[in-house]
């Protein structure tokens, strides 16, 4: 704000995630990096429930019939914050217009302006990757020993992210809706299909 060297814009980007059409990013940070060990475990669980299924169970850990894995673990995340979460090409097209107004001591910022809840973002997104039984209200005391070195991991995992799942903030994008005017179009809807 105390720069002297001449005018400046600034664009401020929501989180995201891959291409609306096709799904393609190309890397794996942010929300993808979220559920990184969860995608982990689940690889991890399923190699030991095919050779060794009672030692699974013993620990708490089983797939149901449809192969989703369940987990006894905690996520703490907010059940009323949301998750500023758009996808790339809508920020690329976006960007491609708001890159040609001159520096005018501005803040675009390039989000959704209906973003979803981060609870109902993470429930979604484990759903999808077949992991069930993870509670978000307290976290369990009658773990193994082995799924509490597990929950530890995952807390660790996912502690970068605690601002995001817990804080969500709500960005106002009326800077760049006047800017852009009739070329401003809306980021896709963030929903279970997407």
């Amino acid at each position: 704000r105390g720069w002297k060297g001449g005018k400046f814009t600034v664009h401020r980007l929501s989180t995201v995630i891959g291409d609306s059409n096709d799904g393609k990013v190309t890397a794996f940070h942010s929300y993808y990096g979220f559920f990184a060990s969860f995608w982990f475990l689940l690889k991890t669980w399923e190699k030991k429930w095919k050779n060794d299924r009672g030692s699974c169970e013993e620990n708490g850990v089983r797939f149901l019939e449809d192969h989703t894995l369940e987990l006894p673990l905690f996520i703490d995340c907010s059940q009323t914050a949301v998750l500023n979460i758009t996808t790339v090409d809508w920020v690329v097209e976006t960007m491609a217009f708001i890159l040609d107004i001159p520096s005018n001591n501005q803040t675009y910022h390039i989000v959704n302006p209906n973003p979803p809840k981060v609870r109902w973002v993470i429930e979604t997104s484990l759903r999808l990757l077949k992991i069930s039984g993870i509670r978000y209200d307290e976290e369990s005391s009658d773990l193994s020993p082995l799924l509490k070195r597990i929950q530890t991991g995952i807390t660790r995992g996912t502690n970068m992210y605690r601002p995001y799942v817990k804080d969500g903030t709500v960005f106002s994008d009326s800077n760049l809706r006047k800017a852009l005017g009739e070329k401003y179009t809306p980021p896709p809807v963030i929903d279970e299909k997407l």
